[in-house]
């Protein structure tokens, strides 16, 4: 289950329009995972609460089902965490464990304060 600030990207369609197309400055945080997998929920909370710390912050934080975008095929059947960052529609970095704080530190290293 998803909060109204995490965007769920579940076709290639909102894979465009969320990510590949977001603004050059927007950080793109991306919690992969198969829908059926539960450890991959792991850092949830992690992400629940760093996300709401940070929505002042230029980011669109979203949770990624693996076998609807087209990109996270290769996670089908896996049950591990998958942390992916995009910015100007480019990966620019993944974490493949269930590592809180170096999640922060990307997110504080690589996002910038909405303009007002």
């Amino acid at each position: 289950m998803s909060l109204k600030f995490i965007t769920v990207v579940d076709s290639e369609k909102k894979w465009q329009e969320t990510i590949i197309s977001a603004a050059p400055t927007t950080l793109c945080v991306l919690d992969v995972h198969a829908g059926w997998c539960g450890p991959c929920t792991g850092l949830g909370k992690r992400i629940t609460n760093l996300s709401g710390d940070m929505i002042d912050y230029d980011i669109i934080w979203c949770e990624v089902l693996a076998e609807k975008v087209a990109t996270f095929m290769d996670q089908q059947g896996k049950s591990r965490p998958l942390l992916v960052f995009y910015k100007g529609g480019a990966e620019i970095t993944r974490i493949t464990e269930a590592n809180g704080n170096e999640l922060q530190r990307i997110v504080e290293a690589n996002s910038i304060k909405k303009e007002e």
